[in-house]
């Protein structure tokens, strides 16, 4: 954030610029996702050069940075001056924590629905860096995910009777996700419920069932008492549903039979899983199903036609596996056993097509969900053919089994219902790096199934005691796991951890051979021996597993170095001897770094050293956190070896111990031909570090 401050301070004299950019770059970014967009894009919208936004901020990144945080710093103000009251009260009471959470849903609500122009600009840079997250999706989770989570955390648990601290985070996240809900389905919510896009009116009636259906989440009346009773509408305005499964498209429909054809889909179908449509190219494409572009055109025209086409591949397979909820009326029997069952079943198709991968690694139902929020040009397309069908089902089954005859009602609980099992989706890494849990490992979603269900039932005010008959009503979660703390060196896991893990491994052993930006992910994925779009799966980006990989490099080596750093850094006054004693330590440690390699065959200190002499943007990072640090240590023991170095001499000094050290490995390839030199016996590698140890000596006494 400093950098970020200084570049502005540097900025452009003439009146308005500064903001005017900003104000470009917000109204790009509410239009696209990160990754889309580009310099020249923000450039044109505001009026100046490419060439005058880089001077500025330098990269894209940096004004991403500044967009991002404009964006959130309503939602942190209205968060922190809620979090102050729980800070002055302590342990706040149940009718506090009441009054708390239901501030915290109006005003959340009242944000994202809100009728400025600035709140949809930022609601839509919100919700695209959930549905893609970008290079910043760590500082997203600091200032927006993270401050939720222990907010929501305090005040839920005098609501709760929690079995785990777990389940009050599992709850947290539906409770975000019944406030995202609504924005979500904007677009079906216009068309299906006849909605005119969330009017004042509107707004104060959503707000009602979000209050409403959290209440009944949590058992809690205190949560209803004071709120007004509002009026919801009783009528929806369906149209003729159409189940036909052709598509309603002009475009080309080429032969699915032909194998090339059906390889191109299928890779179309996995990439655009995962990024945006701006983002996948044609080239991507042809990649993945190992074909030449020209086929592609031949047989798709465009790449347009190609996303119309998966699009209604993945609502053919979403349909067929739908046909059970179909094949019966659920009746409108108040006991509703039969519905109940078709309303889990209903849950259990959604969260598997979001969260359990196919044979080939990926979720194409996801598909389908940012169709949905982002509609493209074939959203009108398929509205009437797929996602009118979908809401009207589910209206049924909602209406079935609550009782209640209220069409709209029902159609505002399924799409409340709706948010809960898409946030822990969209949230997935965020409940990652709170609860070092993850959402698609198998108990913890079997878990996530059985939460949402329980909500979804008591959000229809269904009988307790009939449905504890079908679903577990406890989340028995691991014990012992302690919330909110980042553990940056755990590694992400994920439904198959040990394919991640791989692939780190593997990025790891390439970036210690090749600078960040020479390296690609496809030699990342043959050095793991997994295919391209799986990276891109795990990582989203080469930035997003290079950041990983760095991490962990730099809280490797810092932890080796750590008693080293102690010794120094616990002492204000060295004599010469003890000074030699802890750099003759330190050199042991750089060189077993480089010299001694780990079982895994890569080594950490040279994936540091590649970023110092080829520095990316994460530079600043590394000097941060490792390199201040260690040049620190060696001034302070430069100095106490020898009083009579200047300290910008000794610095040179340092800088000469560090080349002389690495020397050896820069040439290693050059030693191994002529004497052997990775094939030393131990007491010849002993003398090889002690005459090392000697040099940076003699080089320190020498001035």
């Amino acid at each position: 954030m400093d950098h970020l401050k200084r570049i502005e301070r540097n900025f452009d004299d003439r009146p308005g610029s500064h903001q005017r950019m900003i104000d470009a770059a917000i109204d790009v970014f509410a239009r696209c996702p990160a990754d889309a967009v580009t310099q020249e894009m923000i450039a044109r919208e505001a009026g100046v050069s490419p060439s005058l936004l880089t001077k500025n901020f330098k990269t894209k990144t940096n004004l991403c940075r500044a967009v991002l945080r404009e964006a959130l710093t309503p939602y942190e103000n209205s968060l922190a001056r809620m979090r102050e009251t729980t800070k002055n009260e302590g342990g706040i009471s149940k009718s506090s924590a009441a009054s708390l959470l239901r501030s915290f849903i109006t005003d959340s609500m009242d944000g994202l629905y809100g009728e400025t122009t600035h709140h949809h600009r930022y609601e839509k840079i919100i919700l695209f860096e959930m549905f893609y997250p970008s290079e910043l999706e760590f500082e997203f989770y600091d200032r927006y995910f993270r401050n939720q989570y222990l907010f929501l955390r305090d005040i839920l648990t005098p609501l709760m009777k929690p079995t785990e601290p777990e389940e009050v985070i599992f709850q947290a996240v539906a409770i975000m996700g019944q406030i995202l809900s609504f924005q979500i389905e904007r677009h079906a919510l216009v068309r299906f419920a006849g909605m005119a896009g969330f009017t004042q009116e509107e707004v104060v009636g959503l707000k009602k069932v979000v209050v409403t259906n959290v209440a009944r989440m949590l058992d809690c009346p205190e949560l209803e008492e004071s709120f007004p009773d509002l009026p919801i509408r009783s009528t929806v305005r369906l149209e003729e549903i159409s189940h036909d499964e052709t598509s309603p498209s002009d475009s080309v429909t080429p032969d699915l039979s032909i194998d090339s054809v059906r390889r191109i889909v299928e890779a179309a179908i996995r990439l655009f899983a995962v990024q945006p449509f701006e983002v996948v190219s044609l080239a991507a494409i042809a990649r993945e199903a190992k074909v030449k572009v020209p086929l592609i055109m031949y047989h798709f025209k465009s790449k347009a036609n190609l996303y119309g086409i998966t699009l209604e591949s993945v609502m053919r397979a979403f349909h067929t596996r739908s046909a059970s909820l179909r094949d019966d009326d659920p009746g409108e029997n108040r006991p509703g056993n039969i519905a109940a069952r078709k309303l889990c079943d209903l849950i259990d198709l959604l969260m598997d097509g979001l969260y359990r991968p196919d044979e080939t690694g990926f979720c194409p139902e996801k598909l389908l969900l940012h169709e949905n929020a982002f509609p493209g040009e074939y959203y009108d397309k398929y509205y009437r053919s797929f996602f009118q069908g979908r809401y009207e089902n589910a209206v049924r089954i909602f209406g079935a089994v609550s009782g209640h005859g209220n069409r709209a009602l029902s159609c505002l609980q399924a799409v409340s219902t709706f948010g809960m099992l898409i946030a822990f989706r969209l949230q997935q890494n965020a409940i990652r790096r709170f609860t070092n849990l993850d959402v698609s490992e198998s108990t913890v979603f079997s878990k996530l199934k059985t939460l949402v269900k329980r909500n979804a039932l008591a959000i229809l005010d269904f009988p307790p005691e009939e449905a504890e008959k079908h679903i577990p009503l406890t989340i028995n979660a691991k014990p012992g796991r302690r919330l909110g703390v980042l553990n940056q060196t755990t590694p992400l896991r994920c439904a198959e951890p040990e394919t991640q893990e791989r692939i780190v491994i593997a990025a790891i052993k390439v970036f210690s051979k090749i600078p960040f930006e020479m390296t690609t992910i496809d030699m990342i994925a043959k050095e793991a021996g997994v295919r391209h779009p799986l990276v891109l799966y795990y990582f989203k980006t080469k930035k997003n597993l290079y950041k990983k990989v760095l991490g962990r490099a730099v809280d490797g080596h810092v932890s080796n170095l750590q008693s080293c750093f102690d010794d120094v850094e616990d002492k204000k006054f060295f004599t010469p001897e003890e000074a030699e004693r802890i750099l003759a330590r330190v050199i042991r440690v750089m060189l077993d770094g480089l010299y001694r390699l780990p079982d895994e065959g890569y080594c950490y200190v040279k994936i540091i050293l590649l970023e110092v002499y080829f520095p990316s943007e994460f530079y600043q990072d590394v000097y941060d956190r490792y390199l201040k640090r260690y040049y620190d240590m060696m001034l302070r023991l430069a100095l106490a070896i020898n009083d009579r170095l200047d300290r910008k001499t000794a610095l040179f000094q340092c800088t000469q111990i560090l080349g002389l050290i690495v020397s050896y490995d820069v040439e290693r390839e050059i030693l191994d031909r002529e004497s052997g030199f990775s094939d030393q016996s131990d007491e010849e590698k002993e003398r090889f570090r002690q005459r090392i140890i000697d040099n940076a000596l003699l080089l320190l006494h020498s001035v």
